[in-house]
């Protein structure tokens, strides 16, 4: 099976406007980035595993903003698959 990419996001602390236009913005980043991994590397498989999935998770966060969480179906898949993320903001 393929790479499989997911985003999770944040949800806005009510009542705070600033808040919710930082996690909307947030948000969006990390949609983009999931849209580029799966662009680049959604078709992949693994040539020992070829029925297994193989998961990344973009998530969204408060404090590093974007993290990357990856779980494959053996190490020597993981190994042959390069994932950089740039941060335009830092």
């Amino acid at each position: 099976m393929p790479i499989v990419v997911d985003v999770r996001t944040l949800e806005p602390w009510h009542n705070d406007v600033a808040d919710q236009i930082r996690v909307e913005k947030v948000n969006e980043v990390a949609k983009d980035h999931a849209r580029e991994i799966e662009a680049a590397l959604g078709t992949l498989r693994c040539p020992d595993h070829p029925g297994q999935d193989s998961y990344i998770t973009v998530v969204a966060g408060r404090i590093n903003q974007i993290s990357i969480e990856m779980r494959f179906c053996c190490s020597g898949f993981e190994k042959k698959v390069s994932l950089k993320v740039e941060r335009p903001w830092h």
